[in-house]
């Protein structure tokens, strides 16, 4: 059977953690409302996955966030009418985030003047519900729109992010792993097998699959396709392969990538449930972003080699 001359793996020590990440929730205030709230908020479906935090201590918001960047959402429970001293902490809040992108909502015993409410949203937060009722379905469902739209946008920032590191990539390993590594951080594919199949054979000759692991890329082996005994993990992966195109089912995902020398590797994850429309066009937008990584990494290539 030919084999192909594109390296499979880096040195293993050069391979990052893929570790799922949870939404964060801070809760910010005193008691006994803060409390109440804590005790609120993880009864709701909405919320089930979120990692939920308590703080007593206003002043020592700023300093939590610097210890802990993988807060995602604040909740600050204002408990006075010392608007003043809430402005100069959500300054603070915003100057202790500036490496990592939060979100802050603010909830108010009493109306903030309009100059307030003004200041407070050109610094940035999240939305304009001040003195909605604590705790209530509104406040839940609030935190929990904020939390998916934060989680969206963090997201679509990493993708982003990851450009570089994409174009960088000079094994089907590296590559994979990358790819992988932002779509499990967003609790896709949790359970279940990677296989990574190469599309670098005629056609009158089996398509092979190169790796094969679970989360981590354990072990490392090379079987011919047909020895995949999963008739829908053929089709999908030939569909993408062929298509150029991710393909979903209820308990399956197919990724298909392009490694830098201009060959086309497929993706296969196992699911937990059926992805949403959301998560779906997440993993379409992580495919065209190696796609556009790579063609940019080949044209710097093809611009070097006619200098």
């Amino acid at each position: 059977m030919a084999t192909s001359v594109l390296p499979l793996a880096s040195k293993p020590e050069s391979r990052p953690n893929l570790l799922s990440i949870r939404p964060i929730l801070l809760i910010a205030g005193l008691s006994p409302q803060l409390e109440t709230v804590a005790q609120w908020l993880p009864g709701c479906n909405y919320l089930a996955e979120a990692e939920i935090l308590c703080e007593s201590a206003l002043e020592n918001v700023p300093a939590l966030l610097e210890q802990r960047r993988d807060i995602g959402v604040i909740l600050l429970l204002w408990p006075d009418e010392d608007f003043s001293r809430l402005l100069t902490l959500v300054e603070a809040i915003f100057r202790a985030q500036e490496r990592s992108f939060k979100a802050i909502m603010v909830r108010c015993q009493s109306a903030p003047p309009e100059t307030v409410k003004a200041s407070l949203w050109h610094l940035g937060i999240a939305d304009l519900a001040f003195t909605q009722k604590t705790p209530s379905r509104g406040l839940v469902e609030s935190v929990a729109a904020t939390m998916r739209n934060h989680t969206r946008n963090r997201s679509l920032l990493a993708v982003s992010a990851s450009a570089g590191s994409f174009s960088n990539a000079r094994t089907l390993f590296d590559l994979a792993e990358l790819t992988l590594r932002i779509i499990h951080e967003q609790g896709i594919g949790r359970r279940g097998g990677l296989f990574c199949f190469l599309d670098t054979f005629t056609s009158s000759e089996p398509r092979t699959l190169v790796v094969t692991g679970s989360g981590g890329f354990a072990g490392l082996r090379s079987l011919p396709l047909g020895k995949v005994n999963d008739t829908q993990a053929v089709a999908m992966v030939k569909a993408a392969l062929n298509q150029r195109q991710c393909q979903f089912s209820s308990n399956a995902l197919a990724v298909p990538i392009e490694t830098p020398d201009g060959h086309v590797a497929c993706l296969f994850l196992a699911l937990l449930t059926q992805l949403n429309p959301w998560k779906q066009e997440f993993v379409s937008t992580v495919a065209k972003t190696v796609a556009i990584s790579i063609d940019q990494t080949q044209m710097a290539h093809r611009l070097m080699r006619t200098q």
